[in-house]
Order: C-alpha cells, then structure tokens, then sequence
C-alpha cells in the first residue's frame, strides 16, 4: 500500500470506533477497517443517500442539497455523492478496502479529505450479505436517510426496513415516470414511509435552526444539567412537531 492508502484496524474498544454503530446490535462488527480522514466521525450531523449507483444527476443534486447545509455524506461507492460532496464523505465498502486501492473515486475521495469504511478484511470480494451490511451501516451512521432509487425487492428496501426500526427520518425522490428500477420510491411514498426529499430538505433546514438556538441556550446554561446527549440527526418525531409548526 502507498503511504495515502494506509488502512487502519479499528477495535469496538477504540475510542475511534463509531457509536452509531452499536444500533447494529449483534450484527454491531467487532472491528472495521478504515483509510483517510476519521475526524469525519466526530461530526454530528450525518445522511445517509442510498439507491445511488445508477442516478448519477440525481444523486449529485440531492447530496450538494445537503453538503450546502453541513452534512457529511454517507454513501455506497457513488460518482455523483463523491462529486457533491468534495471530501465530506463517508464511503462504506463492500469488499475489503485493499481491493479499491488504485480506484480512481477512491483516490479522489482521499485526496478531498474523505473517508473510507469496511468492516470485511482485505482480500474479501463483495457479496450479497457484505452489500447488505454495507446498507445497513450507512443507515446506522446517518440521519436523515435519502432513497435516491429502489426497486420493490432490494438490497436498498431492506436498509429501509432497517431505517424504520431505528426509528430514522426517511426521505425518497419522486419521479415523474416510475418504473422497475425505482417502484420502491413510489411505494415508499404513497405509504407515507418515507417523506418528498424537497420537503424533507427544507424541515432539516428549519431543524438544524433550532438545534442552533438549543446549543446556543446550552452553552449559557452549562452546568446546569440542562443538556443531554441527542443521535444524530433529525427523526420522525422531530420532523412531525415541524410540520405541525409550519
């Protein structure tokens, strides 16, 4: 390995590893491998844009919707988020991360100051369960999770499942047009799972402004026990007292 492609072994007992993670429960890995910047883990604001590989246009439209408004980007492998993004990015790989080494995304998201994740060993080839780990890690990063596109029956459908479970804000794109490929944003929406990515946008950015006045009120009150620790993000709860308030 060069000396810009170093991978890190990352412990559950190092002070590194991700907290997030544990929502996994006993699917939680017991260690992960990581090359580039891990400062990105520290940020509390993360989304997860899942469904990429195929909606470049989109995807890219989507995740710069978000980076404009400080998220960090969590994704598959996707040009359009890596694009978007400029190095504030969290990739999840399916394989073991010696098998991207000489990628050119890879080597761009490095560059950029971005993040690569896999919990499988070098030498492991990606396979149907690794991709669905690798889903169900984006969605344990992030909050709000953003369903770019989706068949019925897909990988991406059961990181949705999952999202619900842990109780994440979901967002998905509407079409114009649906068809196999993206049935499952017309099934999400019309169930009401998941909420209008344009209307999704615009209560993170009414949320962010309140999680700003609270911080602010925080840092007067400090000492005072009033603060306490919040996950990531905004979920479905917070997102309903918006709406009932817009």
């Amino acid at each position: 390995m060069t000396p810009d492609f170093e991978i890190i072994t990352i412990e559950q007992t190092d002070p590194r590893y991700p907290w997030m993670f544990r929502v996994l429960g006993d699917k939680m890995p017991s260690r992960i491998y990581a090359c580039g910047n891990m400062e990105l883990l520290r940020h509390t604001k993360m989304v997860a844009i899942i469904g990429a590989r195929k909606a470049i246009d989109r995807t890219f439209e989507v995740a710069d919707e978000f980076e404009s408004n400080d998220y960090i980007i969590v994704s598959g492998l996707n040009q359009g988020c890596v694009m978007a993004a400029w190095g504030r990015i969290i990739v999840i790989i399916a394989t073991g991360l010696d098998m991207v080494h000489g990628n050119t995304l890879c080597t761009q998201i490095l560059k950029r100051g971005g993040l690569l994740l896999s919990e499988q060993p070098s030498g492991t080839k990606a396979t149907p369960y690794c991709r669905i780990a690798c889903a169900r890690q984006q969605v344990a990063l992030a909050n709000p999770i953003v369903v770019v596109q989706a068949a019925l029956k897909s990988t991406v459908m059961r990181a949705v499942d999952f999202a619900r479970k842990c109780g994440k804000m979901i967002l998905a794109y509407r079409y114009d047009i649906y068809n196999d490929s993206n049935e499952g944003n017309k099934y999400l929406l019309e169930t009401s799972i998941a909420m209008n990515v344009t209307q999704g946008c615009l209560l993170c950015r009414r949320m962010n402004f309140v999680w700003f006045v609270r911080k602010r009120r925080g840092r007067r009150n400090s000492g005072k026990g009033e603060l306490k620790n919040r996950p990531n993000g905004p979920n479905i709860r917070s997102a309903k007292r918006c709406l009932m308030h817009s």
